[in-house]
């Protein structure tokens, strides 16, 4: 998690934000208007790599569960070693699609943004 936000904050340009704050733009909204959209990549990318190893740490998870709640990779430890339960299969699946279309819904938005560019300069000629 620690690589792609640190890339991210290293790769932000100060600038940006002085700009916002010559333009008269206050603190709040320099942090939702300019420097959020730039970090929220690296952020969700972070996040992600956060579950994806969250999940494949069952051991720790174990150990740290409350006694009223069980984290999702126990239950599907508990799943697969001592009952069978579909469930996990269901489990599974739902990670499976989320995470596909957690990688296409953006790429499907630039490719619809890009032929959008395309006509707009087709009609422009």
């Amino acid at each position: 998690m620690l690589i792609p936000v640190s890339t991210a904050l290293r790769g932000f340009d100060d600038t940006l934000t002085r700009a916002a704050a010559v333009l008269g733009a206050s603190p709040i909204a320099r942090f939702f208007q300019v420097q959020l959209p730039i970090l929220l990549p690296g952020i969700a990318t972070g996040f992600v790599f956060a579950f994806v190893t969250s999940l494949d740490e069952v051991v720790i998870a174990y150990f740290l569960q409350s006694p009223t709640l069980r984290t999702l990779p126990v239950q599907m430890y508990s799943s697969v070693t001592v009952e069978t339960d579909p469930s996990i299969a269901a489990a599974s699946t739902l990670l499976l699609v989320l995470s596909t279309l957690i990688i296409l819904i953006p790429r499907l938005a630039q490719v619809v943004q890009e032929r959008r560019a395309a006509k707009r300069l087709g009609d422009a000629e």
